[in-house]
């Protein structure tokens, strides 16, 4: 298993020329797209980067109370499912779009 750390940082900077772009010149839905993109990509990173601790299983620092260890990792699915899964829909509606367009234009 190789390390991807380095590309996907690079992938995150590069996020930021289009939401710091729109922000100067004022088209701010081109803004709130680019923010809602940068957002899924860091929250994409830092999940990507918990699933790597697991599965190197480096030890964790643990919590003192166990019942407080779970309502963190109970809120970190819920912010990564309500993330997610808007995103996943989103592309999921392109793909269909993109496909349907295809379609379209082969028939005619």
């Amino acid at each position: 298993m190789s390390f991807q750390g380095v590309p996907l940082l690079q992938h995150a900077c590069r996020r930021r020329a289009p939401l710091v772009l729109a922000w100067q010149r004022g088209n701010f839905s081109y803004f709130f797209g680019a923010f809602y993109l940068f957002f899924i990509n860091s929250v994409s990173i830092g999940f990507a980067t918990l699933l790597l601790f697991r599965h190197l299983k480096f030890k964790p620092v643990g919590f003192v109370d166990p019942a407080m260890a779970k309502k963190v990792r109970n809120y970190v699915t819920v912010f990564v499912l309500v993330t997610m899964i808007p995103s996943i829909w989103i592309a999921y509606s392109v793909v269909r779009e993109s496909l349907f367009k295809n379609r379209a234009l082969g028939f005619v």
